[in-house]
């Protein structure tokens, strides 16, 4: 989306113009903030699950090599 600057008609673009547009941008500036948040929030989740299952494999493999050794 452009910013106004003139219509068809080629008068300058209206008080009211000007500021839809700025409110466009400060939506736009603020759905971008929300989205950073969210993929923040998604890497560590993802981290932290990550870090779940290799913590469970890694008991796992103890469990195992005790097993062995009992063996």
């Amino acid at each position: 989306i452009q910013p106004p600057t003139a219509s068809n008609s080629g008068q300058k673009a209206t008080v009211a113009e000007q500021e839809l547009y700025r409110r466009y941008e400060q939506e736009q500036a603020l759905v971008q903030e929300e989205l950073l948040r969210l993929a923040k929030r998604e890497r560590e989740a993802a981290g932290e699950t990550l870090s779940t299952a290799l913590q469970r494999e890694r008991n796992s493999t103890n469990e195992e090599r005790k097993r062995a050794a009992q063996l």
